[in-house]
């Protein structure tokens, strides 16, 4: 599992530093997740599809579906993130229709 989090320090009275969770609301921070997931996707993909015994799938790229890893029979398939997964930064990564 990826996660990507990030805090900014912003001082307050007397000079002591406070952590502040960014926005994911932020278009940089958008950019910053959409590069490194989809860079992470494409470089973990070639490196693991070739070693014997590990499961196959299709390798993910930009549109509106992610790789599930369920347990079960149907364990790793694509899915639809915006519907699978709560996080409000995944409708500036969907292309505008």
């Amino acid at each position: 599992m990826l996660v990507l989090a990030a805090a900014v320090m912003v001082p307050l009275g007397g000079g002591v530093a406070h952590a502040r969770v960014a926005d994911d609301q932020d278009p940089a921070l958008v950019r910053t997740a959409q590069g490194t997931v989809h860079g992470l996707a494409g470089s973990d993909h070639q490196t693991f599809s070739g070693i014997p015994g590990l499961p196959r799938w299709a390798a993910c790229h930009s549109g509106g579906t992610v790789l599930s890893l369920a347990s079960g029979p149907q364990s790793v398939h694509p899915v639809n993130f915006m519907s699978s997964h709560n996080c409000a930064f995944w409708r500036h990564l969907q292309p505008a229709p």
